[in-house]
């Protein structure tokens, strides 16, 4: 891939996620978060909430960094090479320092908590399960671009099905699942560069 059109995508992931970031610290999307929240709760049902429970459960980030590091090790001990283990360890801490500092400074509490609960900006399953995954996924494809696209394509579809769920049972504001998309999508791209893929991901 051409080293502009990564960069050109990730300064745009990038100011969305600041943007949105700003916003949320000033209120600006409250109005919108509420309205899709109500939404939400006047067409949910038990059924789909269990089914929404049970896909953030199976892909909670633990799970996602489970993955992603055994995945990595095994990559690492079959070519003999500390690379895709420092990759996903690379990932891995980054990710979740951003996130959870995020959490801790905007300190946005969850829908059903009113106030007292966890903090839910931005969300860590969405940003995990794409971007985990998502690493996962370029880590066992370097070189096999139609691969590649296909296991980006299987992430892609995972990470909307957890935002669309997590929003769907009021786990997590919408924008929140905006946000970590935005991440995720630069955090990729970046791993997509061809300077940086040569440097870390090409066997």
């Amino acid at each position: 891939m051409p080293t502009r059109r990564p960069v050109a995508v990730i300064a745009v992931a990038v100011g969305v996620f600041v943007l949105l970031t700003a916003l949320v610290v000033v209120g600006a999307v409250d109005g919108l978060d509420n309205a899709v929240w109500r939404f939400a709760d006047r067409h949910d049902s038990s059924a789909g909430v269990t089914t929404a429970r049970l896909l953030t459960d199976a892909l909670q980030p633990a799970v996602d960094a489970l993955l992603l590091l055994a995945g990595a090790a095994l990559l690492a001990r079959r070519e003999r090479r500390i690379r895709p283990l420092a990759v996903a360890a690379t990932v891995l801490v980054g990710v979740s320092a951003v996130v959870l500092g995020l959490k801790y400074a905007v300190d946005r509490p969850l829908p059903h908590t009113h106030g007292h609960g966890q903090r839910g900006y931005p969300s860590g399953h969405t940003a995990a399960t794409a971007c985990f995954l998502g690493t996962l996924a370029m880590l066992l494809s370097v070189g096999r671009s139609r691969l590649r696209r296909r296991l980006l394509g299987l992430v892609a579809g995972l990470t909307l099905l957890v935002a669309v769920a997590l929003v769907y049972a009021g786990y997590h504001w919408l924008t929140d699942t905006l946000a970590s998309l935005a991440l995720s999508v630069a955090v990729l791209c970046a791993l997509a560069m061809e300077r940086v893929g040569r440097s870390l991901c090409d066997r």
